[in-house]
């Protein structure tokens, strides 16, 4: 919820989200996002980290291919968003993630949403990190012209040097 342009950081990529992929369901508590406007919908199960979010996404959801995107990356774009729905059609793909040399962007990737079951399996055996969980898929690794949108913001200094 911190402050960008003239909203919040995280309604700034839900309208890139909604750009790109038509509509956009926030994953929290509602009382945290329901004043962004969007659908907000709660973990399904409770302290699974973000493999637990993607998860109640991709139960919730009634399309295929599913952007799953973390409210922590000020400068992702909704051309990049679309070009990762391009490398997922037709892929064959479980998911389609951005990388390069080993380095993976799961929360900023695209997930078949054939995905629910696998992500609920691994939560029940708490295998809950990302890199785990996308090792166990099959994962198109695309490669951005530019990895600078995918920087992270993890602690206040990092906000305020922005």
């Amino acid at each position: 919820m911190l402050p960008l342009g003239e909203g919040t950081l995280a309604g700034s990529i839900a309208l890139r989200v909604r750009e790109a992929a038509g509509s956009v369901t926030l994953i929290g508590p509602l009382d945290r996002y329901g004043s962004l406007g969007y659908r907000v919908i709660p973990d399904l199960i409770a302290d699974a980290g973000p493999l637990g979010g993607v998860y109640t996404a991709l139960n919730d959801s009634r399309t295929d291919w599913n952007l799953i995107v973390a409210c922590d990356m000020p400068d992702v774009t909704a051309g990049m968003f679309e070009e990762l729905f391009r490398a997922a059609e037709g892929s064959g793909a479980d998911c389609v993630v951005p990388g390069k040399s080993g380095q993976l962007h799961p929360l900023c990737a695209v997930y078949h949403r054939r995905c629910a079951p696998k992500a609920a399996d691994a939560i029940r055996r708490n295998s809950k990190k990302m890199h785990d969980f996308v090792s166990h898929l099959h994962t198109v690794v695309w490669t951005p012209d530019d990895f600078a949108p995918l920087a992270n913001i993890n602690t206040l200094e990092e906000w305020s040097a922005r």
